[in-house]
Formats: structure tokens, C-alpha cells, sequence
């Protein structure tokens, strides 16, 4: 039948994508209420139940089956058809075998992706949305941002977003006509690691766009929010909410002041200045670089505080895992200096005297 159907032949294409899906368990389950469950029953009506061999278990060892013996080929060659209702089949079989992550590799291997992007761009809305090849993907994506959409559809588009979004400005003004960025915040609000996570890196690529930056320069919370996710246990949360706000503050002074706007601003710099990941440190210091170098009206507030000598620390930290930091820290150091806000040693090395900069007082170092 697998032979059949890759040598193109549509006779039979009805026939065997129907037993594609039979076999993958992946035909649209009709949801019993509870309460007509026990209404049938009353009624001695026959309610059919799920068989033996519909279990997860069998299912999965079926699913591997046919793609060892190449069906992922053959659905390619299938897909040719102008049926809708049969692509519509076709691709509930092929999110069955995408469901096992194993399998994904090999299906992008024998040309899966070619068929999803077949289904995506002719299929009815029950496969995908129409659209216009890297900017035709993203409507779909997109609509699979919905709350009747599972965890892993969510997440499987945010990841594939991100990736887009770092291709080019061609690609993130495309997300941004389609109103992604809105459908995409919302997921850093999701009771979700993993989606927090993909949404908080789709955003970080996103940044790279001059319009995303004049919104979050807006009337709203947005380098707020971002600003407080910076204080997330996951690394990788953390990672890229830090990177896009130095993104952000290295080219919007507004944005370096909203920082400064957040009650809790000292508390998250402090957090990521001894951040025990070293690429968190290292954005989070690049932030306060930034800040500074906005402009003594902007980062007076950081002068004020012991933000300066836990930089003055940090720059004479001998762990090498903590380098790019370190070296961005002495910047923090130098830039300071024009402000007259701290001195240099005797030496020659480092700045190591701070001055209260409300004041003009020198605070010995000792």
C-alpha cells in the first residue's frame, strides 16, 4: 500500500489516507458528556467504547511502524490532491506522527516539511490559513497561538517564531501585520516554563525591529513586565529577557529611563549584577552600561545607590567564567569617571573611590 501510494497513484488516495488515520488514532474524537452518557445508558442505547488496541501504547508502536516503512513519502505524494477534505486527513496524520519527538527528525528528513507547507498554503482552515515561504508560514504559526490549540502546538509555533525572527527585518514586519506580537506577549503570562520561555526569545528577536522598540518605548508596561522576568529561576527566561533589555536600552535612551521608573528597579538590578549565570551577569551589567551612558539625568539613580561598588566588586572577581561581565563592569567603572562620580587609584588601575553624587562626598575606600 506505502508502495502505492509514493508512486503518486490518487485512485486509491481516499481509501488509504482513511486507514493512515484509523491506524494513527487520529481521527476527531467526539467528546461524550458525562450526562449524556448515562442518558444513553437509561435509554438502553449502545455507546461505543474505546478499543483495546486504541491505547496510547499501541498507537505509538503503530505510528513508528509506518514511518520506518516510509510514510511520510508517501503522504508527500499524496498531498498532491485537490481535496480538501482528503488533505485535511492527511494532516491529522501527520501531527499524530509529530506528536512522538523522536520521529520528527526523520520525518524533515524524507521531505515532511515540504508537505506541511503544501497543507499549510492550500489547505482549508481545518489544516492551516492561507497565506502568501518563510513569510507564507507565519499566518499559520500564528493561529496556532489559540487557547483551543494544545501546549505543544503553542509551543512548537513560538519556537519556530523565534527562529523566523531572527532571519530578517522582512520576516519580523510580516509578524508584526498579522498582529503576532500581542498573541505572542500573552504567553509570557502562561502558567507554562516552556512557553514563557519561547515567547520571552521570540521577543528578544523581535526587538531587532525599530517598531517593536518604539513600542515598548509607549504608554505601557512592557520593559516593566520584561524587567521583572528578568528575576525568573529559568536561565533561559532570564537569558533572554536580560538580552532584549540591553537591546533595548543600547538605543532607546526612553527605555533606559522607564527601567529606572520600576519600583522594584534596584532589587532586579541587584539580582542580575550576582546572577550565578554568567550570560544573565553579563547582559544584566550591559543594562546598567547603558543606562549609564544615557546621561547623568538618567542614571543619577543608579549613583545614589551601592549599584557602583557591587560593580567595583564584580570588575575585580578572578573567575574566569565571569570575563565579558567583569570587562563591561570596568566600562561601568570608566563612564562613571566623566561624572566625576568615582576616582582613580593612585595606582593607575581600576576606580576603586566613590563619591555620593547628591553630595560631592567622598566615601574612602579603605
Amino acid at each position: 500500500m506505502l508502495l502505492q501510494t509514493r508512486s503518486g497513484d490518487q485512485s486509491c488516495l481516499y481509501g488509504v489516507v482513511t486507514t493512515f488515520v484509523n491506524l494513527c488514532n487520529a481521527y476527531k474524537k467526539q467528546e461524550i458528556l458525562p450526562e449524556m452518557l448515562e442518558l444513553a445508558k437509561f435509554a438502553k442505547q449502545h455507546i461505543p467504547g474505546e478499543h483495546e488496541l486504541d491505547d496510547t501504547d499501541f498507537v505509538q508502536k503503530r505510528i513508528i511502524v509506518l514511518v520506518n516503512e516510509g510514510i511520510t513519502t508517501a503522504l508527500w505524494a499524496l498531498a498532491k490532491t485537490e481535496s480538501d477534505n482528503s488533505k485535511e486527513l492527511i494532516a491529522r496524520v501527520l501531527k499524530a506522527i509529530c506528536g512522538l519527538q523522536e520521529l520528527r527528525g526523520k520525518v524533515v528528513q524524507e521531505g515532511g516539511v515540504k508537505t506541511l507547507l503544501r497543507l499549510a498554503l492550500e489547505g482549508t482552515e481545518k489544516v492551516a490559513f492561507a497565506g502568501q515561504r518563510s513569510l507564507d508560514v507565519i499566518r499559520p504559526l500564528l493561529n496556532l497561538l489559540a487557547q483551543d490549540c494544545n501546549a505543544l502546538e503553542n509551543f512548537g509555533s513560538l519556537m519556530a517564531l523565534t527562529d523566523l525572527a531572527a532571519m530578517n527585518e522582512n520576516v519580523r514586519q510580516r509578524i508584526i501585520e498579522e498582529q503576532g506580537i500581542s498573541k505572542i506577549e500573552y504567553y509570557l503570562m502562561e502558567n507554562h516554563l516552556m512557553s514563557t520561555r519561547a515567547a520571552a526569545q521570540c521577543l528578544c528577536n523581535m526587538i531587532m525591529s525599530d517598531d517593536i522598540v518604539t513600542k515598548f518605548e509607549g504608554d505601557n508596561d512592557r520593559v516593566k513586565f520584561t524587567a521583572l522576568l528578568c528575576e525568573e529561576e529559568d536561565e533561559e527566561t532570564a537569558k533572554a529577557c536580560s538580552g532584549a533589555l540591553a537591546m533595548l536600552t543600547s538605543v532607546s535612551k526612553k527605555c533606559c529611563a522607564k527601567i529606572l521608573e520600576i519600583k522594584s528597579w534596584l532589587e532586579i538590578l541587584h539580582i542580575l549584577i550576582a546572577n550565578p549565570s554568567p550570560e544573565v551577569q553579563h547582559r544584566g551589567v550591559v543594562v546598567i552600561l547603558n543606562v549609564i551612558n544615557a546621561g547623568e539625568d538618567i542614571s543619577r539613580k543608579i549613583f545614589d545607590t551601592d549599584i557602583m561598588e557591587l560593580l567595583n566588586g564584580l570588575a575585580h572577581l578572578p573567575d574566569d567564567t565571569r570575563s565579558k561581565a567583569r570587562e563591561v563592569a570596568a566600562q561601568c567603572l570608566t563612564a562613571a569617571e566623566r561624572y566625576r562620580i568615582i576616582e582613580k587609584s593612585d595606582e593607575g588601575g581600576l576606580p576603586d573611590v566613590f563619591k555620593e553624587a547628591a553630595r560631592g562626598q567622598k566615601i574612602d575606600n579603605e
